[in-house]
């Protein structure tokens, strides 16, 4: 009964693994609170390059995208892919 209590309060690995990252990341003797602070203080413009990034990458690759063989490519693959899938699971049940 004891071990099954103190497996019940065991943090699940998402956890486990933030407990022993995060504090890795913080400068040394700095409270919690103001490391997690810091942290969101570092992902937000790291979010923001990264997105800035994306959507500078999507402007220049539209011009391939708005080619008439691409778009009619795009169009007929995903029906393609369904097909195979369905073939895939009709061959894979006998």
């Amino acid at each position: 009964m004891a071990d099954r209590a103190r497996r019940q309060r065991r943090p699940s690995g998402d956890r486990r693994l933030l407990r022993r990252v995060l504090p890795t990341l913080a400068p040394f003797g700095i409270s919690p609170r103001a490391g997690r602070a810091l942290l969101v203080l570092w992902h937000c413009p790291l979010t923001l390059i990264r997105l800035g990034g994306c959507v500078l990458a999507s402007a220049k690759v539209r011009v391939f995208f708005e080619q008439p063989a691409v778009r009619r490519v795009m169009g007929r693959l995903p029906g393609v892919v369904l097909i195979g899938f369905g073939v895939k699971a009709a061959v894979s049940q006998f």
